[in-house]
C-alpha cells in the first residue's frame, strides 16, 4: 500500500481505483489517506470495500476527499464520465444537499 500511496499522491490521470478485498489495515488506510488523497486532485473513486481497515470513519474521509476532487475537476471544466462515479465511495453519510450541488445523485 506504500508503493500506491507514493504513485498516486501526485498523480493527476487516474480517476478511479479499487483496492477492496486485498487485506488492507485501519493504519495503512490512514496512511493512503493522509499522504495521498488529501494531497490527489484527480481521483474520483476509491473503493476499499471488503478491508479490515475499513471503518465509518474512513470512508466518511475518503468520501471527503473525492468530493473535494469532483469538485475539483467539474470547476476545470473537465467532464466525469458516469461510469467513473462509484457511489458506495463517495456517499457514506453524505448530506443530500452536498450531493444535489455536485449533481451526483
Amino acid at each position: 500500500m506504500l508503493n500506491l500511496s507514493n504513485c498516486l499522491r501526485y498523480d493527476r490521470f487516474l480517476k478511479v481505483i479499487d483496492v477492496s478485498g486485498n487485506f488492507i489495515t485501519e493504519s495503512s488506510l490512514r496512511h493512503f489517506l493522509k499522504h495521498s488523497l488529501q494531497e490527489n486532485n484527480s481521483l474520483i473513486s476509491f473503493v476499499a470495500s471488503k478491508n479490515p481497515g475499513l471503518n465509518d470513519k474512513m470512508k466518511k474521509k475518503i468520501a471527503l476527499c473525492l468530493l473535494k476532487n469532483i469538485e475539483y475537476i467539474r470547476n476545470q471544466g473537465i467532464d466525469i464520465k458516469p461510469e467513473w462515479i462509484k457511489k458506495e465511495s463517495i456517499m457514506f453519510k453524505i448530506p443530500k444537499r452536498i450531493m444535489d450541488t455536485l449533481g451526483i445523485m
